[in-house]
């Protein structure tokens, strides 16, 4: 990096794209409901999407055969063997490919042991962990199909799950997980045994009875297919086609019962590709020879978590053998999103790192925390808002419609306070950083930005088998998701009579990477059967596209913007469609001290929203405290708690001066805001506000603050300026 002159030679826009080259249509139906069917492989003639089908065991072998000997796993482990937690001291504990391979056919042997036929499910809840690992793969190697559950599932989540899926066994991190299975046994007659990992019920000694359930310790289990031939695990492997389903993804889903979101072998394995392809691409440096590490944190029950930390790795290692990559996995601590991530990312120091908005936030707050307990010197200070001014430069020189130009000093300030600070967050090695699954603020971006860390934003689905648009260092605009990955076909569904602006419509998708199609079970009727398939005709239509239900457009230089959910609109009681997604990051934005907000104003006279301030949370709990965080405090520094806060003047202020900005800039007046009230908690999981990737669940929480919506709309709570509402 230059320190003075030069450029960043940018992209002026998305990167030549190679040819699609489908074939036209597709033989066979464009979706199933059927685990068992063999989807029809949606081929190219030429490009990414013409490579040869394959299946996950056949792509084991090939990493096994590249990095045999090679670490693919570490987890820090107590002295016990147990989980580390805190400031608990862990020694690494590590399996090679082979290792992890030997592993994984011995928990297959076990499968078939117990019953599990090919194309039936096996449950896995819990967090990340090599067992996690173990238990899905050994599930696929037997012709199985995983179907991961969030640690956050009540028990009456995890038998819907375990009775939609049909699966007779599930692998359970912990006492706390079985006894979720166990309160809700009677209402799973199809569900035989229940799996532990963790080490108090690895030694066998808990293996019991649990009325008609089996609970088997890790070891025991493992020992119960000894006698199981490794040719049956062969036969299962070599039965097995990339057409058929190898993962349930459970969607979180925003509104009723989730839904099972069936991926194929070749599916899964050509998104690994697309993906291993940008990140090994010249130009940004991102994958090179020598080992490659991911941090797994993520559930792995969620899209993401599975395609980058289970699958992409043994993808990377098998098709770059030449080059002489391989990607290693380490495995935060279970508490990771309760404190210790900066430990993980120090023990970890990752070259390849996901993180949902909250996760970068929740960084560049720790910092920010740190910042203030102990502010540098005076001199140390004044240097270190000069080189983030040139950070911030340098961020927004290189993305597209910048002018590319080095800031001089720059290449000083990389190697110097930068790296300091990206080792200070454990991302000092760190070539690729992206962010998804929710919209993140370019105040976010920014403060990364300011310190030469580039967060990429992509974009994708469950089910589109993960990422479908993608950013790069080279090829960025902050606010966009970036610009659709090789092989898979986007296109905008403009509907002008459903109210669509110009430009803009539904995003639809097309492609290898589509989802075989929503899973239904007959055994729960035929009335389920016929919902699944309806959910599935509005899904993916004749002609294979699959539509998002995300509204957005694609500018002149081919990087995708998403402005709306067509199931979030609000339709005012003048007729007008209002995307709120915009509107509340905008609202954010101006007021950054916010930790959430909800626009309403659906068949409503005129729009209110509901208002959340950033407050410590209860690691344990999850939900919000009363407690402001520091950033919030500076607001008023007088005031340090969210109930104080509520009838603050100056808070009150803080929160009308910023709907004030944003309604001067409204496009129009029935996208204003005339009304807000504050709520004394935030929006969390655990509250039933988000999602577990942290999206709005708009029905249940409208639900919830009803009493609050409705005093708004009967003359209580803050009434906007007149001056910013006027028509």
């Amino acid at each position: 990096m230059a320190c003075c002159g030069g450029s960043f030679g940018i992209a002026t826009g998305r990167p030549k794209a190679n040819p699609h080259d489908y074939s036209p249509g597709a033989e066979g139906p464009a979706w199933t409901t059927d685990r068992s069917a063999l989807h029809t492989i949606r081929l190219a003639k030429s490009g990414p999407a013409a490579m040869p089908g394959k299946t996950i065991g056949a792509l084991f072998q090939e990493a096994v055969a590249s990095s045999g000997d090679r670490v693919a796993l570490t987890v820090e482990r107590g002295a016990d063997g147990a989980s580390v937690m805190g400031a608990e001291v862990g020694t690494p504990t590590e399996w090679t490919f082979q290792q992890y391979y030997a592993e994984c056919r011995s928990v297959a042997k076990s499968y078939i042991a117990l019953g599990v036929e090919a194309s039936e499910c096996v449950g896995i809840i819990g967090f990340n962990s090599p067992e996690w690992f173990m238990a899905d793969l050994g599930c696929v190697l037997a012709g199985g199909i995983g179907a991961g559950m969030y640690t956050t599932n009540s028990p009456e989540a995890c038998q819907y799950i375990v009775e939609h899926s049909g699966a007779r066994v599930v692998v359970c991190e912990n006492q706390k997980q079985v006894d979720k299975f166990l309160e809700v046994q009677k209402q799973m007659p199809k569900l035989k045994t229940i799996v532990v990992w963790s080490q108090f019920d690895k030694e066998g000694s808990n293996s019991r009875a649990e009325g008609d359930l089996k609970v088997v310790g890790w070891a025991d289990f493992l020992a119960l297919g000894e006698a199981v031939a490794g040719e049956k695990v062969d036969a299962r492997m070599e039965a097995q086609q990339p057409g058929n389903c190898c993962q349930l993804i459970y969607t979180s889903g925003t509104t009723g019962k989730p839904k099972a979101v069936m991926v194929s072998h070749d599916g899964v394995i050509f998104m690994s590709n697309t993906v291993t392809k940008q990140l090994s691409a010249g130009g940004s440096g991102y994958l090179e020879d020598g080992e490659e590490r991911i941090m797994s944190y993520l559930p792995l029950s969620h899209v993401a978590g599975f395609m980058l930390d289970i699958v992409s790795p043994l993808f990377g290692t098998a098709s770059v053998k030449d080059a002489g990559i391989y990607l290693k996995v380490f495995f935060a601590r279970p508490d990771a999103l309760k404190g210790t991530l900066p430990a993980c990312l120090q023990a970890a120091s990752p070259t390849v790192f996901l993180g949902v908005p909250r996760v970068w936030e929740k960084v560049s707050e720790g910092m920010k925390a740190k910042l203030r307990a102990a502010p540098p010197p005076g001199v140390v200070l004044k240097i270190g808002r000069w080189a983030k001014k040139k950070g911030i430069a340098a961020s927004q020189s290189k993305q597209i419609g910048g002018d590319g130009k080095i800031p001089c000093c720059y290449g000083f300030c990389q190697g110097g306070i930068f790296k300091k600070v990206r080792m200070a967050l454990g991302l000092l090695d760190l070539k690729v950083g992206f962010t998804g699954a929710a919209p993140i603020t370019v105040e976010t971006l920014e403060f990364f930005g300011q310190y030469g860390i580039q967060v990429n934003e992509v974009y994708g689905m469950s089910e589109t088998t993960g990422v479908v648009t993608w950013s790069t260092d080279d090829c960025c605009k902050w606010g966009s998701c970036g610009y659709e990955l090789d092989g898979v076909e986007i296109k905008i569904d403009h509907d002008a009579s459903r109210g669509d602006k110009p430009g803009n419509g539904e995003i639809c998708f097309r492609g290898r990477n589509i989802m075989m199609g929503y899973m239904a079970n007959p055994d729960l009727g035929a009335e389920h059967v016929a919902e699944i398939e309806k959910k599935n005709r509005e899904a993916i239509d004749e002609e294979g596209w699959m539509h998002s239900g995300d509204l957005g457009r694609v500018d002149d230089t081919g990087m995708y913007w998403i402005t709306g959910r067509l199931k979030e609109l609000l339709i005012g009681a003048g007729g007008e469609n209002i995307a709120p997604v915009p509107i509340e990051d905008r609202i954010k934005a101006l007021c950054p001290a916010l930790s959430n907000v909800m626009m309403v104003g659906d068949q409503r006279k005129f729009n209110t929203m509901l208002v959340t301030l950033k407050a410590v949370v209860d690691v344990e709990t999850g939900l919000s405290s009363d407690a402001l965080v520091n950033e919030a405090v500076d607001v008023n520094s007088a005031v340090a708690t969210v109930s104080a806060a509520i009838n603050d003047p100056a808070w009150q202020k803080y929160i009308q001066d910023g709907i004030d900005a944003y309604n001067k800039e409204a496009i129009s007046p029935p996208q204003r805001i005339q009304k807000f009230t504050v709520l004394s908690d935030d929006f969390s999981e655990a509250g039933g506000e988000l999602t577990a990737t942290f999206k709005l669940k708009r029905a249940p929480t409208a639900e919830k603050y009803n009493a609050q919506i409705e005093a708004m709309y009967s003359g209580g709570a803050k009434a906007a300026s007149p001056a910013a509402v006027q028509p």
